[in-house]
């Protein structure tokens, strides 16, 4: 089989090593191109074989579909050439497009559990204050048609302080976030600890809890 030479266009042998016109090499171009699928880089190091030197020896060799043999590679050249610049672009690609279409990056989920976060802090607040009204308020409407402003406040008749620790917190898809929570209840004789979860989202442009459940 015949083929071109990439240094001075010459047409010789596949088998050929080094060309007998330019003595550029051959052989090692036509390697290179086969296994990366393009061009050796402009910097590239040849392996300086004289055109009338045998290209075998008792080094570890390999054949190839060119029809020579040839000794094995030594350890991965400093400059990798196309396949690393590949695989740059492709991670770099799908970083980008992930990010497209997640609907919300990072940063926004974390400022919304923020937000949740300090919601939820401030209900606890007003309740420690006995600002009853302003706890009750940060209930959206669903959470509130559960029990009448008066019974909301006779549930916490017997509460002096509530201790409230949010445990860990993630974003729903319906872009709520769910709270787990630890509180600690204190009355006037004895004290009281619960587990559970609060749901708090944003409705018409607020943060408010949505349901909530301790036991």
């Amino acid at each position: 089989m015949n083929v071109q030479c990439p240094h001075c266009s010459r047409v010789v042998r596949s088998t050929t090593i080094i060309c007998y016109s330019c003595q550029g090499p051959v052989a090692e171009y036509y390697e290179y191109y086969e296994i990366y699928n393009c061009p050796p880089p402009r910097n590239y190091s040849y392996r300086q074989i004289p055109y009338n030197q045998p290209y075998y020896d008792n080094r570890p060799y390999y054949g190839n579909r060119l029809g020579y043999h040839q000794p094995a590679y030594p350890a991965r050249r400093n400059n990798p050439g196309c396949p690393v610049l590949f695989i740059i672009a492709v991670l770099v690609v799908g970083f980008l497009t992930t990010n497209q279409h997640s609907g919300y990056s990072s940063s926004s989920s974390s400022d919304s559990i923020d937000a949740a976060s300090k919601t939820l802090q401030a209900y606890y607040n007003h309740i420690n204050a006995h600002e009853y009204q302003a706890a009750y308020d940060l209930w959206y409407v669903n959470g509130q048609r559960s029990q009448t402003y008066t019974e909301f406040v006779a549930g916490y008749a017997q509460t002096l302080h509530d201790d409230l620790t949010i445990q860990d917190a993630k974003e729903l898809n319906d872009g709520s976030v769910q709270l787990n929570v630890t509180l600690v209840a204190r009355g006037p004789t004895n004290s009281a600890t619960y587990q559970g979860y609060y749901n708090v989202g944003q409705r018409d442009g607020e943060w408010k809890l949505i349901q909530g459940q301790l036991s």
